[in-house]
């Protein structure tokens, strides 16, 4: 008798699992259309209602992250964006999660106190001099481009560079590099602003461990671009000016600081000891147009044996996101062509969750570097821990 009684009791508590679990499904996928909706309120309201019936649950905790920062509840935001994180939220998902959680905590810095930035990088006793190359037919756009290395370099050795009638980026860049002067050479677009309150420092720090540094690119190279390898094998992060002036921030990879072993860069700024460029030079006879200098570039200088970083410590924010039209793609033959057989094209992704990560929105610079400093300081606690760890207390 008290056995029949007993296994009924177990009985009913299995049912009533399953009918918890069914019912936080069910709250999920209705906390979902909320939310994409732009019912925040009741998106917040149906998650935290199903998290209490799934509490193990990484995609609920997120969602109600998402929610709640959306509600301006940045505290709980954070909270829930780091259960997420605790509970083993996968790609692309944990980025959302890590970007959601730097955000909210980001918000909280700059309501309470304005939001200082994280301590600056200092230059040693003897630093090197600059040269910063900028091929350009805008003299409004080098004008600005001017001013924000003049502010950056300023009390240090350097000089700018502009060159106006360049035939090509390579025959342009190549010019640059035989009228320079500078120990480290930068090599940068127009369109751009470094944000990087420390970027001298910064640059000169990474490069006493490399011989060229670059802001994005990957450690495995598998097509005509360098983003196409997907994650985990790209890096670095770079925000794209909206026309109303919102940053819109592209995380490309798992990494912080900088990263090494990395085998070709995008174009928008890189730069590197005066040797390298001597040495590997530009090829304009190949490349005779405004295409693929970059990639060819850093490409052979990782074949030579350089060694190639990418810094998630130089923020630049870009005001092009670049064209692929049928120019692009007549360079893009020929570049594939004269490296044939060099690198291993990879399968095209299963699934979304191995393409660029998720895009955040940032109102400014400032709140930028803020996002990078909780984003990252995370990251390398979660590295120095080891697999396995307890996460440590928050960075507030």
């Amino acid at each position: 008798m008290f056995a029949m009684a007993r296994t009924l009791r177990s009985l009913i508590r299995r049912r009533q699992a399953v009918t918890d679990e069914e019912l936080g499904d069910r709250l999920y996928a209705q906390a979902s259309e909320a939310f994409e909706t732009g019912r925040h309120a009741d998106a917040e309201a149906l998650a935290s209602r199903a998290r209490k019936l799934r509490p193990e649950s990484w995609q609920l905790a997120l969602l109600h992250g998402l929610a709640l920062f959306e509600l301006g509840r940045w505290e709980e935001s954070s909270d829930a964006s780091e259960t997420a994180l605790a509970l083993g939220a996968d790609y692309p998902y944990r980025v959302m999660a890590e970007l959601n959680r730097a955000l909210a905590l980001a918000r909280i810095d700059i309501d309470l106190a304005g939001g200082g930035p994280a301590p600056r990088l200092e230059l040693g006793p003897a630093p090197p001099s600059f040269s910063v190359i900028v091929c350009s037919i805008s003299a409004d756009k080098f004008a600005r481009v001017s001013e924000n290395y003049r502010r950056l370099l300023s009390g240090v050795s350097h000089e700018i560079i502009g060159i106006h009638d360049a035939r090509s980026l390579c025959e342009g860049y190549n010019r640059g590099v035989r009228q320079s002067r500078g120990d480290i050479l930068v090599f940068s677009h127009d369109d751009i602003e470094i944000v990087s309150p420390d970027f001298a420092a910064r640059l000169a720090h990474t490069l006493a461990m490399s011989d060229l540094v670059g802001v994005a690119g990957t450690t495995k190279l598998s097509a005509g671009k360098w983003v196409n390898s997907g994650w985990p094998h790209t890096h670095g992060q770079v925000c794209h000016r909206d026309p109303g002036g919102t940053l819109k921030h592209t995380l490309y990879g798992p990494g912080f600081g900088s990263v090494g072993g990395i085998q070709a860069m995008d174009g928008l700024l890189f730069a590197g000891w005066r040797k390298t460029f001597e040495d590997v030079g530009f090829d304009e006879e190949a490349f005779d147009g405004w295409h693929f200098y970059d990639l060819d570039f850093t490409f052979r200088a990782w074949l030579a044996g350089l060694r190639l970083r990418i810094s998630y410590e130089l923020m630049v924010v870009h005001d092009s996101e670049g064209s692929y039209d049928a120019s692009w793609n007549r360079y893009e033959q020929r570049f594939l062509k004269k490296h044939e057989g060099r690198f291993t094209p990879l399968p095209p992704p299963d699934d979304a969750r191995f393409a660029i990560g998720p895009v955040a929105r940032l109102r400014s610079a400032q709140e930028w570097l803020l996002v990078s400093h909780h984003l990252f300081s995370r990251r390398e606690r979660e590295a120095a821990a080891g697999p396995g760890a307890a996460e440590p207390p928050r960075d507030r």
